[in-house]
């Protein structure tokens, strides 16, 4: 558990630009406006799975989501694109938080940031995610009918014309993001879209076993992304090994 805790820790680092080191795109005051209301993209280069069953004390106020699978979205050098860098228009990197905004439609916020990293968002381009059990012969079984998907997305918002309550059910928090939980089976590739870096105690995206089925043995997670940098489908697999 403290390794995927030192592994989350070190995204959150990595989200963290020197704001005052860098001349904004755009300043009032001390804050910067933003066009688009994720300040960060973020395109992970590394993918992992592990079995959640304990909340750090920190989180002990928060809703306890356990016996899970906590999907991660990792990696040091993976690139980030935050709207505190953007300087020169020109950049690649400007070009590039401008590009996936517009992919997103996310280009008429026009409010401002007054922190680094308020908002931050999982810029990978998800199509997939479907979770498989392994029997002891290697047979494998689709159980995503059986599991919970739970993320915080910034799609909502950002549909729902950057208003902070779309009706009395859907509430955000404080960075905007709203907390999506279907069926695993029923997902779309909108709702594997910008999912909110911050995550949820040692993962981004959480699988919960629907009651009655408990996990327990083997199971294999697949999650399928657009690569825009060749244009193809990739892969992601990762195996989960859950001991009682």
């Amino acid at each position: 558990m403290k390794k995927h805790l030192l592994l989350l820790l070190g995204v959150t680092f990595l989200l963290m630009p020197l704001a005052c080191k860098h001349k904004p795109d755009h300043v009032v005051g001390d804050c910067t406006v933003s066009y688009s209301c994720v300040e960060s993209y973020c395109i992970f280069n590394r993918i992992e799975a592990h079995y959640l069953d304990a909340i750090p004390d920190d989180y002990v106020h928060m809703p306890h989501y356990l016996n899970c699978i906590a999907i991660v979205c990792a990696g040091a050098d993976s690139p980030v694109y935050n709207i505190f860098f953007l300087g020169d228009k020109k950049s690649e990197g400007a070009k590039m938080h401008r590009m996936i905004a517009e992919e997103y439609n996310d280009t008429s916020y026009n409010r401002s940031f007054c922190e680094p990293a308020q908002n931050a968002a999982i810029a990978n381009r998800f199509n997939s995610l479907v979770c498989y059990k392994i029997d002891r012969n290697g047979v494998e079984t689709d159980i995503s009918d059986k599991l919970t998907y739970i993320a915080k997305s910034f799609i909502p918002f950002i549909e729902n014309g950057y208003k902070e309550e779309s009706n009395a059910k859907q509430k955000y928090d404080t960075f905007k993001s709203f907390e999506i939980k279907k069926v695993l089976s029923k997902i779309t590739s909108k709702d594997l879209a910008l999912i909110d870096c911050h995550g949820y105690y040692g993962g981004h995206i959480l699988l919960q076993p629907i009651a009655p089925y408990k996990l327990e043995g083997q199971y294999k997670v697949v999650l399928k992304e657009y690569d825009r940098a060749t244009k193809k489908e990739k892969t992601h697999e990762m195996l989960v090994k859950i001991s009682k």
